[in-house]
């Protein structure tokens, strides 16, 4: 199974040599504002919103936003642990640290956060989220990708709008997963593009529309210039060619 890390080019780079740190370790504040800043110990992961956490940590006007690609199995699983943002979520309804504050439960989770570790799989299944403690190890990595924002803007603008919630997860992470992987270069159903969610094709035939939406999709998903892979472990000598 496969985990992806959102992040610019130049960083990408230096993962491979020196493993993806924490933003503690590279005494960095934090980009991610949404709710509370993330936890400076841990090095965040994800299955679907790749593409989004890149494009909030890189000045795409100087440089390549990346996508690394982890191999959750080369991962010591001691060591991962739910997303807080997932913990909070979860658990809404019942207070935490004695307040009803959102930013504030999550502070307390993310302080807490031991106390919740064995639930890093339901983090991971029901928010697409995982956080590890400490460096991702360099040998963990199996493939980067580089990608310029201004060759496939439609695209790029595609990863742009998720909310980081279990309901959007639930419903439209099939399609952020995706469009993940067309980074890869899996292929990518167009009616996930389109619309957001699978549909049947019953259902499509009954929308007059549909069909011109979709090849719209189809023709985007086409358009892969910008994309570059600039390290594949599976390609002998990569590491040395592309670091």
């Amino acid at each position: 199974m496969f985990v992806y890390h959102g992040t610019s080019e130049s960083a990408a780079r230096r993962a491979l040599k020196r493993g993806i740190l924490p933003r503690g370790t590279l005494k960095k504040g934090g980009n991610w504002n949404h709710t509370v800043p993330s936890n400076p110990e841990m090095v965040y992961l994800t299955t679907a919103y790749a593409p989004y956490y890149a494009s909030a940590v890189t000045d795409t006007k100087k440089e390549r936003i990346a996508i690394i690609q982890i191999d959750l199995r080369k991962l010591d699983t001691d060591k991962l642990y739910p997303d807080e943002d997932f913990i909070e979520q979860a658990l809404r309804g019942k207070k935490l640290g004695n307040s009803d504050d959102m930013k504030k439960r999550t502070l307390y989770v993310r302080k807490h956060i031991a106390d919740w570790r064995e639930n890093w799989k339901k983090s991971l299944e029901y928010m697409g989220n995982v956080a590890f403690k400490g460096a991702v190890p360099p040998e963990a990595i199996t493939k980067i990708v580089a990608f310029d924002p201004k060759s496939n803007p439609s695209i790029f603008v595609d990863t742009l709008n998720p909310t980081i919630t279990l309901a959007n997860y639930k419903f439209c992470g099939e399609k952020y997963r995706a469009l993940t992987g067309w980074f890869f270069g899996e292929e990518v159903d167009p009616v996930l593009l389109a619309f957001s969610v699978p549909i049947p094709r019953a259902k499509l035939k009954q929308l007059p529309w549909a069909a011109e939406v979709i090849a719209a999709a189809k023709t985007q998903l086409g358009q892969r210039g910008g994309v570059e892979t600039i390290f594949d472990r599976r390609v002998q000598g990569a590491g040395k060619l592309s670091a």
